[in-house]
């Protein structure tokens, strides 16, 4: 217990006290008056669904978020079952420190590396446009998008999801597989009825605490690697996070539209997690969060 202490101050201190701020989100808030600010009840959270693009704000924010877990969690699955496979150990660890690499590259230089690859000189874009005469400008044309970010946010997050699949999958007893190959069982035999039911529980716990994160984007990927030439790719690449950040910036909000927009997010985010702990729950008893 007084291990656990230290951890238990610092989210009270950081986690809970703050918590007196989302006063905030019902207030016209200014620092010269402080939390005392001007009340103006739900004007707040009304600013974003007023907006012209609240739809398409939304939408994307909830259809990327599906789509990156459902893709992320088969790639990370793949990755993990491939790990487990290989014979030689210097090729795992090389693996490894290759999935593990993308992780540590801050969204800027990810955004950098993505400008100088689908840039209008960028090398991809240089090479169909010479080998096959293809000329394809990705930054005015919204409809790649969908699948660019997609693709960037796979390569960043997936490989450190495989390893955690990867060491779930090293708790296994040997003799299970040993016994399965020497009753005839195949290695893709294994798979599916060894190794895959084995990782059904962390990948269950995975996706709860992703849905609850359905509102929330990850602001770095859709702000910086978005960044390229001068292009409105709001269609297909504005989400919540984003929008209120430019709002803001430009003058045409307030501290407490971005409190209201946060304490939105939190509480959908409980709700989704108590849903598809619910839902899990059904699926593997061991797989709930509470």
């Amino acid at each position: 217990l007084l291990m656990c202490l230290p951890t238990l101050l610092k989210t009270f201190i950081f986690a809970y006290i703050p918590m007196v701020g989302l006063i905030m989100a019902f207030e016209y808030y200014r620092p010269a008056t402080g939390l005392l600010s001007e009340w103006v009840g739900f004007e707040n959270f009304s600013y974003i669904f007023k907006s012209a693009d609240a739809k398409i704000i939304f939408f994307n924010t909830i259809i990327y978020n599906l789509l990156f877990i459902v893709t992320g969690l088969i790639v990370a699955l793949i990755l993990a079952l491939f790990m487990f496979e290989m014979k030689s150990r210097k090729l795992l660890k090389m693996s490894q420190m290759f999935m593990f690499f993308p992780f540590f590259v801050s969204w800027i230089l990810a955004g950098t590396l993505v400008t100088s690859l689908i840039g209008t000189e960028g090398l991809y874009t240089n090479t169909l446009k010479t080998l096959f005469g293809i000329d394809i400008a990705f930054y005015s044309e919204p409809k790649y998008w969908r699948f660019i970010l997609v693709f960037v946010n796979i390569w960043k997050n997936a490989g450190v999801s495989a390893v955690v699949y990867y060491a779930t999958l090293l708790n296994i007893d040997n003799e299970i597989l040993e016994a399965a190959e020497m009753d005839g069982a195949g290695r893709f035999c294994r798979m599916f009825y060894i190794l895959m039911p084995q990782i059904t529980t962390m990948a269950l716990v995975n996706t709860i605490m992703n849905c609850s994160n359905i509102l929330r984007a990850d602001f770095g990927l859709f702000y910086y690697v978005t960044r390229g030439p001068v292009v409105d790719l709001v269609e297909k690449c504005e989400v919540i996070d984003t929008y209120i950040y430019k709002a803001l910036l430009n003058g045409r909000g307030q501290y407490g539209i971005g409190t209201a927009v946060g304490l939105l997010q939190g509480v959908v985010g409980l709700v989704l997690t108590y849903i598809s702990n619910r839902i899990s729950r059904c699926i593997d008893a061991d797989a709930r969060l509470f």
